[in-house]
Protein backbone atom coordinates (compact mmCIF):
# COMPACT_ATOMS: atom_id res chain seq x y z
CA UNK A 1 0.00 0.00 0.00
CA UNK A 2 1.01 3.75 -0.65
CA UNK A 3 2.18 5.53 1.84
CA UNK A 4 0.13 8.28 1.33
CA UNK A 5 -2.56 5.66 1.27
CA UNK A 6 -1.66 3.94 4.43
CA UNK A 7 -1.63 7.64 6.53
CA UNK A 8 -5.04 7.64 5.59
CA UNK A 9 -5.94 4.42 6.68
CA UNK A 10 -4.37 5.14 9.96
CA UNK A 11 -5.85 8.36 10.38
CA UNK A 12 -9.22 6.87 10.15
CA UNK A 13 -8.60 4.34 12.12
CA UNK A 14 -7.28 6.23 15.30
CA UNK A 15 -10.06 8.74 14.98
CA UNK A 16 -12.41 5.29 15.31
CA UNK A 17 -10.83 4.10 17.93
CA UNK A 18 -10.58 6.99 20.59
CA UNK A 19 -14.70 6.18 20.11
CA UNK A 20 -14.41 2.90 20.82
CA UNK A 21 -16.30 2.21 18.31
CA UNK A 22 -14.29 -0.92 16.58
CA UNK A 23 -16.07 -3.96 16.68
CA UNK A 24 -19.36 -3.52 14.40
CA UNK A 25 -19.02 -4.53 10.79
CA UNK A 26 -19.69 -0.10 10.02
CA UNK A 27 -16.13 -0.08 11.18
CA UNK A 28 -14.64 -1.67 8.37
CA UNK A 29 -12.35 0.88 7.57
CA UNK A 30 -10.41 0.83 11.16
CA UNK A 31 -10.19 -2.92 10.75
CA UNK A 32 -8.44 -2.43 7.48
CA UNK A 33 -6.25 0.24 9.54
CA UNK A 34 -5.15 -2.70 11.84
CA UNK A 35 -4.79 -4.88 8.98
CA UNK A 36 -1.87 -2.49 7.01
CA UNK A 37 -0.71 -1.90 10.34
CA UNK A 38 0.18 -5.54 11.38
CA UNK A 39 1.02 -6.37 7.52
CA UNK A 40 3.60 -3.24 8.26
CA UNK A 41 5.58 -4.75 11.05
CA UNK A 42 5.45 -7.75 9.43
CA UNK A 43 6.84 -6.29 6.09
CA UNK A 44 9.82 -3.90 8.51
CA UNK A 45 10.29 -6.78 10.97
CA UNK A 46 9.73 -4.32 13.71
CA UNK A 47 7.18 -2.03 14.98
CA UNK A 48 9.95 0.67 14.61
CA UNK A 49 10.46 0.44 11.30
CA UNK A 50 7.34 -0.22 10.80
CA UNK A 51 6.43 3.26 12.70
CA UNK A 52 8.99 5.29 10.22
CA UNK A 53 6.76 4.23 7.31
CA UNK A 54 3.65 4.80 9.12
CA UNK A 55 4.88 7.99 10.65
CA UNK A 56 3.31 6.62 13.65
CA UNK A 57 5.70 6.50 16.72
CA UNK A 58 6.46 2.65 17.71
CA UNK A 59 4.13 2.54 20.60
CA UNK A 60 1.67 3.43 18.85
CA UNK A 61 1.42 1.04 16.29
CA UNK A 62 2.43 -1.51 19.25
CA UNK A 63 -1.06 -0.83 20.14
CA UNK A 64 -2.64 -1.20 17.07
CA UNK A 65 -1.75 -4.45 16.97
CA UNK A 66 -2.38 -5.55 20.28
CA UNK A 67 -5.93 -4.33 19.87
CA UNK A 68 -6.18 -6.06 16.84
CA UNK A 69 -5.41 -9.46 18.56
CA UNK A 70 -7.50 -8.53 21.37
CA UNK A 71 -10.52 -7.91 19.07
CA UNK A 72 -9.28 -11.73 17.29
CA UNK A 73 -8.51 -13.33 20.67
CA UNK A 74 -5.55 -15.12 19.11
CA UNK A 75 -2.18 -14.21 19.31
CA UNK A 76 -0.38 -12.86 16.03
CA UNK A 77 2.90 -11.92 16.70
CA UNK A 78 5.49 -13.42 19.21
CA UNK A 79 7.62 -10.50 20.58
CA UNK A 80 11.47 -10.67 22.21
CA UNK A 81 13.50 -7.93 22.90
CA UNK A 82 15.20 -8.62 19.69
CA UNK A 83 12.60 -9.82 17.10
CA UNK A 84 9.18 -10.41 16.34
CA UNK A 85 7.81 -13.70 14.87
CA UNK A 86 4.58 -14.81 13.22
CA UNK A 87 2.19 -17.23 14.94
CA UNK A 88 0.56 -19.30 13.17
CA UNK A 89 -2.43 -17.68 12.86
CA UNK A 90 -0.54 -14.60 11.80
CA UNK A 91 0.75 -16.42 9.28
CA UNK A 92 -3.10 -17.18 8.32
CA UNK A 93 -4.28 -14.02 9.29
CA UNK A 94 -1.30 -12.39 7.16
CA UNK A 95 -2.41 -13.79 3.98
CA UNK A 96 -6.07 -12.47 4.35
CA UNK A 97 -4.91 -9.30 5.28
CA UNK A 98 -2.56 -8.55 2.34
CA UNK A 99 -5.54 -9.74 0.11
CA UNK A 100 -8.24 -7.68 1.62
CA UNK A 101 -5.43 -4.44 1.23
CA UNK A 102 -4.83 -5.27 -1.84
CA UNK A 103 -8.24 -5.58 -3.43
CA UNK A 104 -9.05 -1.87 -1.27
CA UNK A 105 -6.33 -0.36 -2.85
CA UNK A 106 -7.23 -1.94 -6.39
CA UNK A 107 -10.71 -0.48 -5.82
CA UNK A 108 -8.76 3.18 -5.09
CA UNK A 109 -6.71 2.70 -8.04
CA UNK A 110 -8.70 1.81 -10.92
CA UNK A 111 -11.33 4.89 -10.03
CA UNK A 112 -8.38 7.34 -9.60
CA UNK A 113 -7.32 6.10 -12.71
CA UNK A 114 -10.39 7.45 -14.78
CA UNK A 115 -9.07 11.03 -14.42
CA UNK A 116 -5.14 10.28 -13.25
CA UNK A 117 -2.15 8.95 -14.90
CA UNK A 118 -0.42 6.03 -13.02
CA UNK A 119 1.53 7.38 -9.63
CA UNK A 120 2.69 4.71 -6.31
CA UNK A 121 5.12 2.30 -5.56
CA UNK A 122 5.44 -0.71 -7.49
CA UNK A 123 7.64 -3.30 -5.96
CA UNK A 124 9.45 -5.49 -7.80
CA UNK A 125 11.63 -8.53 -6.68
CA UNK A 126 14.16 -9.35 -9.24
CA UNK A 127 17.14 -11.74 -10.17
CA UNK A 128 20.55 -9.98 -9.86
CA UNK A 129 21.65 -10.33 -13.42
CA UNK A 130 18.33 -9.50 -14.73
CA UNK A 131 18.07 -6.63 -12.81
CA UNK A 132 21.72 -5.38 -14.19
CA UNK A 133 21.54 -6.34 -17.28
CA UNK A 134 17.76 -5.98 -18.55
CA UNK A 135 15.97 -3.57 -16.23
CA UNK A 136 17.89 -1.60 -14.94
CA UNK A 137 19.02 0.31 -18.12
CA UNK A 138 15.37 0.69 -19.18
CA UNK A 139 13.86 2.46 -16.11
CA UNK A 140 14.52 5.85 -17.40
CA UNK A 141 12.68 5.35 -20.16
CA UNK A 142 10.19 3.92 -17.86
CA UNK A 143 10.22 6.79 -16.01
CA UNK A 144 10.37 9.01 -18.66
CA UNK A 145 6.92 7.92 -19.54
CA UNK A 146 4.93 7.47 -16.27
CA UNK A 147 7.20 9.93 -13.63
CA UNK A 148 5.00 9.62 -10.79
CA UNK A 149 5.56 5.80 -10.58
CA UNK A 150 8.33 4.96 -8.31
CA UNK A 151 10.04 1.32 -8.51
CA UNK A 152 11.25 -0.73 -5.55
CA UNK A 153 13.99 -3.17 -6.26
CA UNK A 154 13.91 -6.15 -4.17
CA UNK A 155 17.28 -8.11 -6.09
CA UNK A 156 17.58 -11.18 -4.83
CA UNK A 157 18.24 -14.51 -6.65
CA UNK A 158 15.56 -16.34 -3.97
CA UNK A 159 12.24 -17.42 -5.40
CA UNK A 160 9.52 -14.47 -4.08
CA UNK A 161 5.74 -15.59 -4.20
CA UNK A 162 3.97 -12.64 -4.61
CA UNK A 163 0.37 -14.22 -3.32
CA UNK A 164 2.53 -14.61 0.44
CA UNK A 165 5.25 -12.18 -0.07
CA UNK A 166 5.79 -8.11 0.01
CA UNK A 167 6.16 -7.48 -3.74
CA UNK A 168 3.42 -6.65 -6.37
CA UNK A 169 5.38 -8.14 -9.29
CA UNK A 170 8.43 -10.93 -9.63
CA UNK A 171 10.35 -11.31 -12.61
CA UNK A 172 12.03 -14.47 -12.92
CA UNK A 173 12.50 -17.65 -15.33
CA UNK A 174 9.27 -19.42 -15.68
CA UNK A 175 7.71 -21.01 -18.62
CA UNK A 176 4.13 -22.26 -16.44
CA UNK A 177 1.46 -20.23 -14.61
CA UNK A 178 1.09 -20.94 -11.02
CA UNK A 179 -2.32 -20.88 -9.97
CA UNK A 180 -3.67 -17.44 -7.98
CA UNK A 181 -0.60 -15.70 -10.27
CA UNK A 182 -1.31 -13.80 -13.68
CA UNK A 183 1.92 -14.16 -16.45
CA UNK A 184 3.14 -11.84 -18.29
CA UNK A 185 5.82 -12.81 -20.93
CA UNK A 186 8.96 -10.69 -20.85
CA UNK A 187 10.15 -12.93 -23.54
CA UNK A 188 12.42 -16.59 -23.96
CA UNK A 189 16.28 -16.00 -22.77
CA UNK A 190 18.96 -18.56 -24.82
CA UNK A 191 22.68 -19.54 -23.48
CA UNK A 192 25.29 -18.61 -25.70
CA UNK A 193 28.84 -19.61 -26.04
CA UNK A 194 30.99 -16.69 -26.28
CA UNK A 195 34.33 -15.25 -25.83
CA UNK A 196 36.09 -11.52 -26.93
CA UNK A 197 37.33 -11.60 -29.91
CA UNK A 198 41.21 -10.95 -28.26
CA UNK A 199 40.74 -14.73 -26.97
CA UNK A 200 39.72 -15.88 -29.81
CA UNK A 201 42.73 -14.21 -31.68
CA UNK A 202 45.21 -15.67 -29.30
CA UNK A 203 43.37 -19.25 -29.01
CA UNK A 204 41.73 -19.50 -31.86
CA UNK A 205 37.69 -20.43 -32.48
CA UNK A 206 36.73 -23.79 -31.63
CA UNK A 207 34.85 -25.27 -34.23
CA UNK A 208 33.76 -29.00 -32.80
CA UNK A 209 32.83 -29.32 -29.34
CA UNK A 210 36.48 -31.52 -29.19
CA UNK A 211 38.35 -28.45 -29.69
CA UNK A 212 36.72 -27.22 -26.27
CA UNK A 213 39.95 -29.23 -24.38
CA UNK A 214 42.38 -26.47 -25.42
CA UNK A 215 40.72 -23.27 -24.37
CA UNK A 216 39.66 -21.80 -21.01
CA UNK A 217 36.09 -22.54 -20.09
CA UNK A 218 34.70 -20.77 -17.46
CA UNK A 219 31.80 -22.46 -15.75
CA UNK A 220 29.01 -21.18 -13.50
CA UNK A 221 29.26 -23.85 -9.90
CA UNK A 222 26.73 -26.11 -9.48
CA UNK A 223 25.59 -29.53 -10.51
CA UNK A 224 25.67 -29.99 -14.38
CA UNK A 225 26.92 -26.56 -15.03
CA UNK A 226 30.42 -27.90 -16.44
CA UNK A 227 28.79 -30.43 -18.74
CA UNK A 228 27.99 -28.29 -21.67
CA UNK A 229 25.08 -29.68 -24.47
CA UNK A 230 25.81 -30.07 -28.46
CA UNK A 231 24.38 -31.46 -31.54
CA UNK A 232 26.79 -34.22 -32.38
CA UNK A 233 25.93 -37.09 -35.38
CA UNK A 234 22.49 -35.33 -35.13
CA UNK A 235 22.09 -36.66 -31.47
CA UNK A 236 22.53 -33.66 -28.19
CA UNK A 237 25.83 -34.61 -26.50
CA UNK A 238 26.78 -33.12 -23.37
CA UNK A 239 30.70 -32.32 -23.27
CA UNK A 240 32.38 -31.37 -20.06
CA UNK A 241 34.63 -28.82 -20.11
CA UNK A 242 37.35 -27.41 -17.99
CA UNK A 243 38.70 -24.22 -16.57
CA UNK A 244 40.83 -21.84 -14.39
CA UNK A 245 37.78 -20.27 -12.37
CA UNK A 246 34.08 -21.57 -11.44
CA UNK A 247 31.80 -19.35 -10.00
CA UNK A 248 27.95 -19.00 -8.16
CA UNK A 249 27.65 -15.51 -10.20
CA UNK A 250 27.60 -14.62 -13.73
CA UNK A 251 28.40 -11.47 -13.57
CA UNK A 252 31.92 -12.61 -12.32
CA UNK A 253 32.39 -14.95 -15.47
CA UNK A 254 31.17 -12.32 -17.93
CA UNK A 255 33.70 -9.83 -16.50
CA UNK A 256 36.64 -12.45 -16.97
CA UNK A 257 35.76 -13.26 -20.30
CA UNK A 258 35.75 -9.62 -21.37
CA UNK A 259 38.86 -9.43 -19.91
CA UNK A 260 39.80 -12.10 -22.31
CA UNK A 261 40.20 -14.62 -20.07
CA UNK A 262 38.35 -17.36 -21.53
CA UNK A 263 34.81 -18.96 -22.79
CA UNK A 264 31.80 -18.60 -21.17
CA UNK A 265 28.08 -20.16 -21.38
CA UNK A 266 25.82 -17.37 -20.33
CA UNK A 267 22.21 -15.83 -20.72
CA UNK A 268 21.90 -13.82 -23.43
CA UNK A 269 20.07 -11.57 -20.14
CA UNK A 270 23.64 -11.04 -19.75
CA UNK A 271 25.67 -11.41 -22.56
CA UNK A 272 23.68 -9.91 -25.07
CA UNK A 273 24.61 -6.32 -24.39
CA UNK A 274 28.38 -7.37 -25.06
CA UNK A 275 27.33 -9.27 -27.85
CA UNK A 276 25.34 -6.46 -29.64
CA UNK A 277 28.33 -3.68 -29.08
CA UNK A 278 31.25 -6.20 -30.23
CA UNK A 279 32.92 -7.28 -26.97
CA UNK A 280 32.08 -10.50 -27.08
CA UNK A 281 31.81 -12.83 -29.95
CA UNK A 282 29.26 -15.88 -30.45
CA UNK A 283 30.74 -19.27 -31.37
CA UNK A 284 29.91 -22.82 -32.51
CA UNK A 285 25.98 -21.65 -33.32
CA UNK A 286 25.62 -24.39 -35.53
CA UNK A 287 26.30 -27.35 -33.06
CA UNK A 288 25.94 -25.38 -29.34
CA UNK A 289 22.67 -26.16 -27.92
CA UNK A 290 20.92 -22.82 -26.62
CA UNK A 291 18.89 -24.22 -23.42
CA UNK A 292 15.74 -21.57 -24.58
CA UNK A 293 14.13 -20.46 -20.60
CA UNK A 294 11.20 -18.55 -20.68
CA UNK A 295 11.12 -14.97 -18.58
CA UNK A 296 8.07 -13.89 -16.77
CA UNK A 297 6.65 -11.41 -14.65
CA UNK A 298 3.99 -12.74 -12.48
CA UNK A 299 1.48 -10.74 -9.89
CA UNK A 300 -1.03 -11.92 -7.68
CA UNK A 301 -4.19 -12.30 -9.90
CA UNK A 302 -6.12 -9.33 -9.92
CA UNK A 303 -3.35 -7.25 -9.19
CA UNK A 304 -2.37 -6.71 -12.60
CA UNK A 305 -4.64 -3.94 -13.37
CA UNK A 306 -3.64 -1.46 -11.25
CA UNK A 307 -2.48 1.14 -13.18
CA UNK A 308 1.02 1.39 -11.81
CA UNK A 309 1.76 -2.28 -12.45
CA UNK A 310 -0.24 -2.62 -15.73
CA UNK A 311 1.84 0.39 -16.51
CA UNK A 312 5.01 -1.50 -15.97
CA UNK A 313 3.87 -4.80 -17.02
CA UNK A 314 2.83 -3.01 -20.07
CA UNK A 315 6.30 -1.59 -20.50
CA UNK A 316 8.19 -4.31 -19.78
CA UNK A 317 6.12 -6.41 -22.45
CA UNK A 318 6.47 -3.96 -25.57
CA UNK A 319 10.56 -2.99 -24.78
CA UNK A 320 11.31 -6.64 -24.28
CA UNK A 321 14.54 -6.91 -25.85
CA UNK A 322 14.22 -11.17 -25.47
CA UNK A 323 13.28 -13.14 -28.14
Amino acid sequence: MDKDASETEFRSFKDRMNREAYTTPRHFAGITGAMAAFVAVVDAGSFAGAAIWLDMTPSAVSKVVSRLESRLGVRLLTRTTRRIALTDAGGVFLHHARVTLDAAETAVSQVAALGDEPSGRVRVSVGSAYAKHQLVPRLPAFHSLHPKVTIELNVSDALVDPRFDAVDVAIRPGGSLTPGLHLTSLGTAVRFLCASPAYLQRKGVPRTPDDLAFHNCLVMSGAGFERWPFRVSGRVRDIEVIGSVRADNADMLLDLALADHGIVRLLDTIVGPPLRKGRLVSIMEDVHVGDHQPVDALVRRGREIVPRISALLSFLRDDQVLS
